[in-house]
């Protein structure tokens, strides 16, 4: 996990594009609306399920939060589509297995994700990269609930987050993923910056064995004269 590019993706809110955002975003947003729209709603009838699940894809999300001086607003929304990528190294055929039940003690299967959740202070800094953007839509707020509420639907057991504000890292993410059963680790970049990545595990299927910051600044040396950091956990899964 290493942080690097400031990219934002506002969980339930793919934004529209109006011709005024950055080229590449412009691009994003295109291959986006280039998919099928979803199956329009009989008349009269009203979508009100959220659902959200593991396998090929996922469904909607419902979406809600209090703006300021706008009240509380909660509604259904397409979610980004996101997809599993199975990377289970499989032997090839041909080379038999003494039995299933050997293979059931051997085999672990686990899920990971990795999410850049931008940390705020790198997104006010750089708002002109977010013009496009509903301005009360990029509140931390108002993206943290939401930036939570898929972290917990998708429910991976290993989280690796790229920038990460430290402030938000120990009063709102850490207790939060904590609660849900995950070990959390951190490093913040160095110098002056404020974020910072982290990797967080379910306590359930893993125990730590060690924990090893990484810092790639190196003076005079292009690609290398920067505060970007790495994390890099050992961990041993549960099998039992």
């Amino acid at each position: 996990s290493m942080n690097q590019s400031s990219t934002f993706g506002s969980p339930g809110h793919p934004f529209k594009p109006n011709g005024n955002e950055p080229q590449a975003k412009r691009r994003k947003c295109e291959r986006v609306n280039d998919e099928p729209p979803p199956p329009p709603t009989e008349a009269g009838q009203e979508q009100t399920d959220c659902v959200a699940s593991h396998g090929k894809g996922l469904g909607n999300l419902c979406v809600s939060g209090e703006l300021k001086g706008q009240g509380t607003i909660s509604k259904k929304v397409e979610l980004l589509n996101r997809r599993w990528e199975a990377l289970t190294a499989q032997k090839k055929s041909g080379q038999k297995r003494n039995s299933k039940r050997a293979a059931s003690r051997t085999q672990f299967d686990f899920s990971l994700m990795s999410y850049n959740i931008l940390a705020q202070d790198l997104l006010e800094d750089n708002n002109h990269l977010y013009r496009h953007c509903s301005w009360p839509l990029l509140q931390w707020e108002f993206r943290f609930s939401n930036i939570f509420q898929e972290l917990k639907q998708l429910d991976a057991d290993i989280l690796c987050l790229q920038e990460v504000q430290s402030n938000h890292y120990k009063k709102q993410l850490k207790p939060k993923l904590e609660a849900l059963g995950y070990h959390c680790e951190y490093k913040m970049r160095t110098g002056d910056k404020r974020d910072g990545c982290a990797i967080c595990f379910k306590r359930s299927k893993f125990s730590l064995l060690s924990a090893i910051p990484v810092e790639f600044y190196r003076p005079r040396i292009p690609l290398l004269d920067r505060d970007n950091v790495g994390l890099v956990l050992l961990l041993r899964p549960a099998l039992s």
